[in-house]
């Protein structure tokens, strides 16, 4: 497995990054998974891939679920490490709270405990 953190700092930030994940995948032909922690998660993602200013098509290629699927590429949006499940993950390094940095960082460390490959990917 390959883990991607994206260090964020806000909330826009978070969801620019989420457009631009799926929009790539979309481009690719590349199915994508968002594993959401609950249901207001899910409503929330939905409505954001459906809006007029990100209308990202779903799901084709994208899903969106609470439970892990069968998918090679998985965007973990749940506080805990997947260990199991994609070829690739893609992570935030949250600083968006001092209790999300914290889920972030305990994250990393379990991927790394398991010697995951990781990469942290700045953008703007």
């Amino acid at each position: 497995m390959n883990i991607v953190f994206f260090p964020v700092k806000d909330t826009t930030a978070k969801l620019t990054k989420l457009c631009r994940i799926a929009e790539g995948h979309l481009a690719q032909k590349e199915p994508l998974l968002f594993l959401v922690p609950d249901k207001a998660a899910y409503d929330f993602l939905d409505k954001l891939f459906w809006s007029s200013d990100n209308f990202l098509p779903h799901p084709t290629l994208l899903t969106i679920s609470t439970e892990l699927l069968p998918c090679s590429s998985v965007f973990n949006l749940r506080p805990s490490a997947l260990l199991e499940g994609a070829k690739t993950i893609y992570e935030f390094e949250d600083h968006t709270s001092p209790e999300k940095f914290q889920l972030s960082k305990h994250r990393y460390q379990t991927y790394r405990d398991q010697n995951f490959p990781i990469t942290i990917e700045n953008f703007i």
